[in-house]
């Protein structure tokens, strides 16, 4: 389905020689309502190149209708890969806001791992290759592609980084 979007798009800056680079996109997120059906996932935080998602993090409804955090990154083939942390950690509660940070970090030209912290607490990594696309936008708030859904977030202390990796 085609991608849908309601929330805050910041672009990035383009034209930068390839090298290792960090991009951070942090924000308190409360799920106020998510009538979504069991099995789908939406994305309140990304890094998009045009209108494709580059990288997100995931909020995955699972058969129970438990919600769960994780994250999503595009591979060389195009293709996407998704890695849900479905322990205690990674569950996430519709009653209070909770600190989100994703960091996609490029540590080589092709390399790429995505990293999820919720709090202070590391919940999920996975590595990509993103030499094919480079991130032009961050977008925080709604993003998924379920017609028939209706989601409503809470999005607070919205920071958005980007930095020249040393190591």
């Amino acid at each position: 389905g085609a991608l849908i979007r309601a929330g805050l798009r910041f672009a990035l800056p383009v034209d930068r020689a390839v090298r290792p680079m960090s991009w951070r996109l942090k924000a308190d997120i409360k799920p106020a309502e998510l009538q979504m059906d069991k099995g789908l996932v939406m994305h309140p935080l990304a890094f998009l190149a045009g209108n494709d998602v580059v990288a997100a993090a995931c909020l995955r409804k699972v058969i129970s209708g438990e919600l769960f955090a994780g994250v999503m990154i595009r591979s060389k083939d195009g293709l996407f890969r998704e890695r849900i942390n479905k322990s205690e950690k990674g569950k996430i509660s519709t009653d209070d806001p909770i600190p989100w940070d994703l960091e996609l970090l490029r540590v080589k030209t092709r390399q790429t791992t995505l990293v999820l912290r919720l709090g202070t607490n590391e919940v999920v990594r996975i590595d990509g290759d993103t030499a094919s696309v480079e991130p032009e936008a961050a977008c925080a708030g709604i993003l998924h592609r379920h017609s028939g859904s209706q989601i409503t977030l809470h999005v607070d202390q919205l920071l958005l980084t980007e930095a020249p990796r040393t190591a």
